[in-house]
């Protein structure tokens, strides 16, 4: 599948290079794979809100409260 940015996939990235860890560290302690956040971060595919919550709770963040322009 084509990749193709979104706020979601850039926000993800964002947080996690300002957060210093590697993708296969996010996915660990998000219990998701290292190519599922992968996909996540290229666009490729759109994660379900468990998922997402679980990555961006790992970020320090919440899900109603990162916004479009946060990073």
């Amino acid at each position: 599948m084509k990749r193709r940015d979104t706020w979601i996939s850039i926000t993800v990235r964002e947080l996690r290079e300002r957060n210093r860890l590697s993708r296969r560290e996010l996915a660990r302690r998000s219990g998701i794979s290292a190519s599922a956040l992968q996909c996540l971060e290229e666009g490729r595919n759109h994660p379900n809100l468990t998922t997402l919550e679980a990555v961006l709770e790992e970020l320090g963040h919440e899900l109603t409260t990162v916004r479009v322009g946060d990073v």
